[in-house]
């Protein structure tokens, strides 16, 4: 199965639909709160703040690099300000070639109308994929919430 086809395939079997977003931002966006943790982080999260929501109605998904094939993200409420780190840093294993990568998923899978990010990672640098895994987590309740996690094998089409 061509890679771009299995890539595909695994994509369409993610039900956003199944994880409604909250209501759309209304007034202008909050400046976030980067205290705590996201203090550290405080340029990125501002910087990505100043842009229009693009996940769970009135959030915005905001990603950073933290070295070779590494990935850290949080997620900022525009109507309150509020943002959730976070819960791990995501990284990749190097593939053949550029031309190889843009054949595979991003890091983040998410959209304006769900509450759903799906979260592409690898864990086994020798299995010569790009990502290996992916973990489901949903906003609730001001939260991010791990639902599952699933590992990808042979092209990343196929879950075992």
């Amino acid at each position: 199965m061509p890679l771009l086809l299995a890539a595909a395939l695994l994509l369409a079997a993610v039900d956003f639909a199944a994880f409604p977003p909250d209501e759309p931002l209304v007034a202008p966006a909050a400046k976030p709160i980067v205290t705590g943790p996201a203090a550290k982080f405080a340029t990125q999260i501002r910087e990505a703040a100043k842009q229009p929501a693009d996940f769970n109605g009135h959030f915005k998904i905001a990603r950073w690099g933290c070295g070779s094939n590494c990935l850290q993200w949080a997620v900022i409420d525009q109507q309150t300000g509020r943002v959730v780190m976070a819960p791990r840093t995501l990284n990749s294993c190097a593939p053949g070639g550029a031309k190889e990568a843009a054949q595979f998923p991003d890091w983040l899978d998410y959209r304006a109308d769900s509450r759903l990010i799906v979260a592409y990672e690898c864990e086994d640098p020798k299995n010569g994929l790009l990502y290996d895994t992916r973990r489901f987590y949903a906003l609730q309740r001001g939260a991010l919430v791990a639902l599952r996690m699933e590992r990808l094998k042979g092209e990343l089409g196929a879950v075992s």
